[in-house]
């Protein structure tokens, strides 16, 4: 296995095939911001500073279908659909577990190129996610539906009179996105101890590995990449809207 860095700038198609490049911000994140509305506190485990949105909001008025909701604006454009519920618009613009240790195990004990390469593609594939962001399309296109979530935001705050929502979606999502970097770092830090270590402890038991001089090698370059893996830069504009 060879480990290279993708440029940054315009990454070519090909490269990105098959990374799910279509969903630049997945769905999951609604729960994290929901959580850290609905209590006051970030991913990060920081107060964000604003008043928490009310329980009955979310539990009432969150999933409620109004038609002045649907007659807003469509989101992403006039092609685009028009939720009646908050829940629905809010989230609109989004797109609709490595276990080291096990893998580190398998390799060690079948000593074969096939299964090397299972274990060092799966911590290949952590430092993918962080590459796709060198791509200065996948950035705009991220900070795109930052903002147009925003924007859903300010329309559900007009539509439900409950305040802040714009505000706790900009102090969320750069806290959000610190944490999954500095998470990627301590998941590549971890997972390539969890493989070196397998294969240093093998050595000392007195194993002789075919496999050993790629591994170890393979691992030291993803080592020296840990600190390249960033998250994009926040640009979109975060002016709020009110009436």
């Amino acid at each position: 296995m060879s480990v290279i860095t993708l440029p940054a700038g315009a990454i070519s198609a090909a490269l990105l095939k098959g990374l799910n490049s279509e969903h630049v911000i997945d769905k999951q994140v609604k729960k994290s911001f929901v959580k850290a509305a609905l209590t006051g506190y970030l991913e990060s485990g920081a107060p964000a500073g604003l008043l928490p949105v009310s329980e009955t909001f979310w539990a009432t008025t969150w999933h409620a279908a109004n038609s002045d909701r649907g007659a807003m604006p469509p989101v992403g454009g006039a092609a685009g659909a028009s939720p009646n519920t908050p829940h629905g618009r809010a989230w609109r613009p989004l797109g609709h577990t490595f276990t080291s240790h096990r893998r580190s195990e398998t390799a060690v004990k079948a000593d074969s190129e096939e299964a090397a390469d299972d274990l060092l593609t799966a911590i290949q594939s952590g430092f993918v996610v962080v590459e796709y962001f060198r791509d200065n399309r996948v950035v705009g296109q991220w900070n795109n539906v930052l903002q147009r979530v925003g924007l859903q935001w300010a329309h559900v705050e007009q539509a439900t009179g409950v305040s802040d929502l714009q505000n706790w979606w900009w102090v969320w999502a750069p806290d959000l996105f610190q944490v999954v970097e500095n998470n990627s770092h301590d998941w590549a830090v971890d997972a390539i101890r969890a493989a070196a270590g397998a294969y240093t402890a093998a050595r000392t038991a007195g194993r002789d590995f075919k496999t050993n001089d790629m591994v170890i090698q393979t691992l030291s370059e993803f080592e020296s990449k840990i600190q390249k893996m960033e998250m994009p830069t926040i640009y979109a504009d975060r002016t709020t809207i009110t009436d």
